[in-house]
């Protein structure tokens, strides 16, 4: 993996997005849409602590976030395409350099 490589990309102007925003993020490659009880869980981090993540990824419309009527309790998070494609991104710059 080339984490330095991912780490330059991730602080660049255009993308703004620290490890644990990308990890969040990653977390939906496998999944459409899970719970932020769910994030939490996964991520292992306090709910503070993935609220602000969230809030991250929401502002720059990476993923989005929703209650369901029958349950309004459970608020709900899933990747856009936007997102999608900051993943593909994400993965392109952990690939090895090939020199």
């Amino acid at each position: 993996m080339n984490l330095a490589r991912l780490y330059k990309y991730l602080r660049h102007k255009e993308c703004r997005l620290d490890f644990s925003h990308a990890a969040a993020l990653m977390l939906f490659r496998d999944e459409s849409s899970m719970t932020v009880g769910e994030v939490r869980r996964y991520l292992g981090c306090c709910s503070p602590n993935v609220t602000q993540i969230l809030d991250h990824l929401v502002k720059q419309e990476l993923v989005r976030r929703w209650r369901v009527e029958s349950d309004r309790r459970s608020v709900y998070v899933a990747v856009t395409g936007k997102g999608q494609e900051m993943q593909r991104r994400i993965i392109e710059k952990l690939k090895p350099d090939e020199n």
